[in-house]
């Protein structure tokens, strides 16, 4: 689980966290040391750290086998570190350029991280959208009950079992793959846009209470389909949430960066263009 992770992160942001880590925790008076890799000491401390971020990104617990694992990353970790300082591969100029890059962008994650997300509350997200509630419009959601199968004759067994008056609800909770098979194959209000096309393809065709003559096939099987309900509405605050968020917390970080820009002294040095005749050389 740590590999897969430290894979998603990126080798070389995780292991210049790890560097990070173990550098400041190496200054630590009161900090036990766990390992020490040509004398430079790994605390406690470092583990803890990279444990409290490991976990919320992985929902894994942190219990004695990761805390075992995330000691030899450190330690690796520093291994390199070492290694790359024995070739001076710390002061060729594209790794420095690429960790400043990673240190710009760490820091304009902690900003928006404790300074801008900390603003973005319930309740002034609630407040945008009872504003632009009014302006936004309606859409379709269907409600709509399915059984999934393997293949068309059992789509068509199924479909022959329901004309013939077994339960539609019954013959989904007995045959069908998906898991909505415990809820009879409801499921639930969807908006349209979000279910595969040739799925709200055949429920434009149903009347409610009614079910599909033919199998609808999509890439997860063979499906029985039957409208339950259709109705048009205004999305839910829960449903655009997200989206507020993400559209408030850029609004957010562009004005304070302006306000932030406008207290400091910024000069612009002037430079020759490295533009020339509409290309970069």
């Amino acid at each position: 689980m740590l590999t897969l992770f430290l894979r998603a992160a990126g080798v070389l942001g995780i292991v210049c966290l790890a560097f990070s880590i173990v550098s400041v925790s190496a200054r630590a008076t009161s900090d036990p040391v766990l390992a020490t890799v040509d004398g430079v000491d790994i605390h406690h401390s470092a583990v803890e750290s990279l444990l409290r971020i490991l976990p919320q990104a992985q929902g894994m617990a942190a219990d004695a086998t990761l805390h075992e694992q995330v000691l030899d990353h450190l330690i690796t970790a520093e291994v390199m570190r070492g290694e790359i300082r024995r070739q001076k591969l710390d002061r060729d100029p594209e790794v420095v350029a690429q960790l400043a890059e990673m240190e710009r962008r760490l820091f304009q994650h902690v900003y928006q991280a404790h300074i801008i997300e900390p603003q973005i509350t319930d309740a002034v997200l609630k407040m945008r959208y009872d504003k632009i509630i009014k302006d936004l419009p309606e859409r379709e959601e269907i409600r709509a009950s399915h059984i999934l199968l393997a293949t068309e004759d059992d789509a068509n067994r199924a479909i022959n079992d329901v004309r013939k008056g077994k339960d539609f609800a019954r013959v989904a909770a007995e045959r069908s793959l998906d898991r909505s098979k415990t809820q009879g194959g409801d499921l639930g209000f969807l908006p349209k846009e979000a279910l595969v096309e040739s799925f709200a393809h055949a429920t434009t065709a149903l009347q409610p209470g009614q079910m599909s003559d033919q199998p609808v096939q999509t890439p997860f099987g063979w499906h029985v389909i039957r409208l339950e309900e259709r109705r048009a509405r205004k999305p839910a605050f829960e449903d655009v949430r997200d989206d507020l968020k993400t559209e408030i917390a850029q609004q957010m970080f562009n004005r304070s960066l302006e306000a932030l820009r406008a207290k400091v002294n910024i000069r612009k040095m002037p430079v020759a263009s490295p533009v020339k005749d509409g290309k970069m050389p």
